[in-house]
């Protein structure tokens, strides 16, 4: 098993969150390459809340019926789901090409973010190692 490091909180929510971007880059890009394939659906990507090492100890306390019930985690911070709605074509098929591409420019966004965030994150470890940036 590696440093523990690496497996913390904000280790883990960046490596999760950079493979929730991964998969709907993936999926978008399916899409695309559907667009023109009679019959086809669009798909999305659903983001499950993560909770980790801390689910014990953050666990809900359902202290009156009145409580809305936790959300059950699947233990993966993303999967792929059909994408309701949208309009459709007389072939059937749902994808939109120009509002994919908005997308997977939103997403190639969020991903190079996540990536700055973890690489900054290295870069305060190499200082807590080395004692400087270099």
């Amino acid at each position: 098993m590696g440093p523990r490091i690496f497996s913390g909180n904000t280790f883990g929510a960046l490596t999760q969150a950079l493979d929730a971007a991964s998969l709907r880059q993936e999926t978008i890009a399916s899409n695309l390459a559907n667009a023109n394939t009679p019959g086809y659906r669009r798909k999305d990507v659903t983001f499950a809340l993560e909770l980790g090492e801390q689910e014990d100890r953050l666990r809900l306390a359902r202290t009156s019926g009145r409580h809305l019930l936790a959300p059950g985690g699947s233990g993966e911070p993303a999967h792929v789901v059909s994408a309701p709605g949208g309009a459709m074509r007389l072939d059937g098929n749902t994808v939109d090409p120009d509002a994919e591409a908005a997308r997977l420019a939103e997403t190639e966004i969020t991903y190079a973010a996540l990536t700055g965030a973890l690489v900054s994150q290295f870069a305060g470890l190499r200082i807590a190692i080395t004692g400087s940036a270099r």
